[in-house]
């Protein structure tokens, strides 16, 4: 053999060992491909997951805002109708009390005159211990309306106050 027939043989298996480190290389680099694509598709995936979980989270929340508008404007709606019971009931509790003052007062006058009309001793004194006698009934019915009032009226304050402290509370 002569060294050409040598330097071809080792021309033609360097030729064969750098075609094969190419279709090695080749491979290799297509497996590089597909595992950084992978990655990013999983990454992809992932960060999708993590927005898909975002955007929920952000509807939550929204949803759990309106409903706490919607009961907070609840609150405040009963707060104000207690509101206004109670100051109807105030209301009823200074028109009974006048009305009260004005019964005493009548009765005192009736009181006065079936004193008058006893001492003259006429008929008049029945009518009078009639009069009397209804004006204290009525004396008796606004005394009971005006307990009631005022029981109504604490009742509303109550009311009151516990609507404003669950306001206060939210």
């Amino acid at each position: 053999r002569s060294d050409l027939q040598v330097k071809e043989e080792i021309v033609i298996k360097l030729k064969s060992e750098l075609t094969s480190v190419k279709e090695t290389s080749k491979h290799h680099l297509r497996e590089a491909q597909e595992i950084q694509a992978k990655k990013a598709s999983d990454e992809m995936v992932s960060l999708q997951a993590r927005m898909s979980d975002m955007e929920r989270t952000a509807k939550l929340a929204k949803s759990a805002e309106a409903q706490f508008s919607e009961e907070n404007a609840k609150l405040k709606s009963a707060l104000e109708k207690e509101k206004q019971a109670a100051n109807k009931a105030m209301q009823q509790v200074t028109d009974s009390e006048a009305m009260l003052s004005k019964l005493r007062s009548d009765l005192d006058a009736s009181t006065k005159a079936m004193a008058e009309l006893r001492s003259k001793g006429t008929d008049e004194v029945k009518t009078a211990v009639q009069e009397a006698t209804s004006l204290r009934a009525q004396l008796l019915s606004v005394r009971k309306n005006l307990k009631a009032a005022e029981a109504q009226q604490s009742e509303k304050s109550s009311a009151a106050k516990t609507a404003h402290t669950q306001l206060a509370d939210k």
